[in-house]
């Protein structure tokens, strides 16, 4: 099964403000060509529903994820709970460093 990993370092002191904004998924459409829509239901408890419709390989790809916020963790997990993709789960992380944070996003 493909996995995927993605890190980033940012000078954000406040690593829960920058796990914040990254898993802010309302915003993510305005941010790249291939995400069509993202809608997020607040569920309470740190936890939401979110809606997904990409652009992919030429058609839409969509998707309903359960994600789930733990700011004293800094850790957020999310994992499809219907979709076009078989299988679909990972968590986001966020972790002090010298300059900031490094933002570290992994998923199968």
């Amino acid at each position: 099964m493909p996995r995927v990993l993605i890190e980033v370092s940012t000078n954000e002191r406040d690593c829960g403000a920058a796990l914040r904004r990254v898993t802010d998924y309302r915003n993510w459409a305005a941010a790249s060509e291939t995400i069509c829509s993202v809608h997020v239901q607040e569920d309470g408890d740190g936890s939401s529903t979110s809606t997904w419709e990409v652009t992919f390989r030429g058609g839409l790809m969509r998707w309903v994820e359960r994600d789930h916020l733990d700011i004293d963790a800094l850790e957020q997990r999310f994992e499809l709970i219907e979709g076009d993709p078989h299988a679909f789960a990972g968590t986001w992380s966020a972790q002090p460093t010298e300059i900031g944070c490094l933002l570290r996003m992994g998923a199968i």
